[in-house]
């Protein structure tokens, strides 16, 4: 018979095990659904509408230069959130296109955000450093996945679009052509940007 101080010592050790084991069945079921997604075509995935009022979650990460950025840091801005991983081959498509496209709307008021899933900066760094031409926007760093939870990001790479006042209007799940005709005037529709 187990005696309750035992299954006290025990609780700890189920409960921390059964949080890897969920945690390990997310990221495995993140891969699967990516890997699934960059057979099929690359950069092939279009804009769906965000029905309702959903306030995009908060969040707090750093940057590559380990400078601390939150949402609210973009407030007022026209906003891409794209979460991407240097090993997820339409992430690396969507690159070039998402640089061109935030040069080409610049002076409109629009902000591009890319959220790495799972790495570290150093992977991170190395990426960057092997890509032709610099990147113009923000890279911040999600770790542990909290962000992706929170947002409920079911495969990378997935893109939303969030309007100046802070709500969800778009979301592209796989890879997307962002030099596009109409990707770009489906994003400037939705963002209010012309």
């Amino acid at each position: 018979m187990v005696s309750p101080i035992q299954v006290v010592e025990i609780l700890p050790v189920r409960w921390n095990y059964r949080i890897f084991v969920i945690g390990c069945l997310r990221a495995y079921l993140l891969v699967c659904l990516s890997s699934s997604l960059a057979e099929a075509a690359s950069l092939n995935s279009s804009f769906r509408t965000v029905l309702g009022d959903n306030e995009a979650q908060p969040f707090q990460l750093e940057n590559i230069v380990g400078d601390v950025r939150s949402l609210t840091d973009y407030r007022g801005y026209s906003l891409i959130v794209n979460f991407w991983a240097t090993w997820c081959s339409p992430c690396l498509d969507e690159f070039p296109a998402l640089q061109a496209f935030v040069s080409e709307f610049a002076d409109s008021g629009i902000k591009l955000v890319a959220i790495n899933v799972g790495e570290d900066v150093v992977t991170i760094e190395k990426f960057l450093q092997s890509l032709e031409g610099t990147v113009e926007f923000e890279i911040l760093m999600d770790p542990n996945m909290r962000v992706v939870e929170a947002w409920s990001v079911k495969g990378i790479p997935t893109t939303y679009l969030i309007n100046r006042k802070g709500f969800l209007v778009d979301v592209a799940e796989g890879g997307v052509d962002f030099g596009n005709p109409e990707i770009k005037s489906r994003i400037r529709k939705a963002l209010d940007i012309y």
